[in-house]
């Protein structure tokens, strides 16, 4: 597999002016930094074994592919330095070349499932991680979430049904603490 190269800017999304607590004024901007795959070919596999075995789905699905979004909200726009920090935080070590600006399933949106933290409270993870970015004086940093994206192909190459979406994503997360995301995020 070919992996995209970080020239490309991340995709960012003015959501509104910063609260006044915030260190700097401007717009806060959500960024998505994408890591692939989330999990491995043999869990894949697994689960999408249990997706069908599932009332709703019913054996539909052929394959489900995986990457993990980082949902990166900041006060303003990020200098080249940050930028490169901020992402040789988020990569891993031994496979950086697995990390990309852009979601491997661009052209396959109608097809992708995406849970992760809801959206009205930070998760203990967001808070550690916004912690470590001040840490390496990413002060620009006020929420970091990661989601978990999740691209359905079906065994008749149609895109999977909203009742399939529903059925699958009730198995990959926790009704609790997390949410499907219908769009990519532009705020918390």
């Amino acid at each position: 597999r070919a992996a995209r190269a970080l020239s490309v800017p991340p995709r960012a999304v003015a959501t509104g002016p910063a609260q006044s607590s915030d260190r700097a004024s401007g717009e806060r901007v959500v960024l998505q930094l994408f890591r692939r795959p989330f999990l491995s070919e043999e869990a894949t596999t697994t689960l999408a074994r249990n997706a069908n075995a599932k009332p709703g789905v019913d054996g539909t699905i052929a394959s489900v592919a995986t990457e993990q979004c980082f949902n990166v909200e900041t006060t303003e726009a990020l200098s080249a330095d940050e930028m490169t920090t901020l992402q040789w935080l988020l990569r891993e070590t031994f496979e950086p070349d697995l990390f990309a600006s852009s979601s491997a399933f661009a052209d396959a949106s109608a097809r992708v499932v995406e849970v992760g933290p809801r959206l009205a409270f930070q998760s203990a993870w967001s808070t550690n991680a916004v912690g470590v970015c001040r840490n390496c004086g990413l002060e620009k940093v006020t929420r970091l979430e990661r989601s978990r994206r999740f691209s359905l192909t079906m065994k008749d190459g149609e895109p999977p049904s909203d009742a399939v979406k529903l059925a699958f994503a009730s198995i990959v997360h926790d009704r609790m603490t997390e949410c499907v995301y219908d769009e990519p995020l532009a705020t918390f």
